[in-house]
Order: structure tokens, then C-alpha cells, then sequence
């Protein structure tokens, strides 16, 4: 009887751990640093702060990035380690003060 009840923590306590790893988490888009990576975002999630700085987004599985309209005071973009097929120019439009992309272990054939 004792190892059966083991047997039922180990089981349960494991769908626990795994369903906790599965999660996608949320990030807080309302700051001047906007730290989104390492969560397992599949698209980019609403910008509240337009005047952030620095938008972090690596390590996720984006295969684009919608146009980032308003944002004139991005001066860091990293987009590292996602599953990013291909960029369009309109996407940089009005992204004056720009300074760095990162676009390194994507899947980029081209660039715009």
C-alpha cells in the first residue's frame, strides 16, 4: 500500500513539473526595458511603453515581427534565437534612433 502512494506523489508531482514548463509567461511591455525572452512567445505581445528603449525577445519562436509603429526611441532590438523567416522594411520605418539588432540563430536567407 505505502508504494503505491510513491508511486501516485512521483506521478503527479512529474505532470506538475511538466505542465509548468510548458507555460508561456508574461512579460511587462509597460517599461523602458522590455525583457520578454525566454518565454516561449510565438508572437510579439503589446508594446504599452512606446517610448522603451530596449526590446528583448530572444529566445522565443517568433517567425515575424509585425511593424513597430511608434517606437521612436528603440535604440536596442534583439531578436536572437527565434524562428524568424524573414524581415520587412516597413517593420524598421520610424526607428530613428536604432543603434543595434540582433538577429543571430534565426532562419534569415535575407535581409531587407
Amino acid at each position: 500500500m505505502q508504494h503505491s502512494n510513491i508511486m501516485s506523489i512521483v506521478v503527479i508531482v512529474g505532470v506538475l513539473f511538466s505542465s509548468m514548463s510548458q507555460q508561456t509567461h508574461s512579460c511587462d511591455t509597460n517599461v523602458s526595458v522590455i525583457r520578454c525572452s525566454d518565454m516561449n512567445l510565438t508572437f510579439l505581445p503589446e508594446i504599452q511603453n512606446k517610448d522603451a528603449i530596449r526590446l528583448q525577445l530572444q529566445k522565443n519562436y517568433l517567425s515575424t515581427l509585425p511593424i513597430l509603429r511608434g517606437m521612436s526611441r528603440l535604440q536596442y532590438l534583439l531578436l536572437g534565437h527565434n524562428q524568424i523567416t524573414s524581415l520587412h522594411l516597413e517593420t524598421f520605418q520610424g526607428l530613428v534612433r536604432l543603434e543595434e539588432i540582433w538577429l543571430r540563430h534565426n532562419l534569415l536567407s535575407t535581409l531587407p
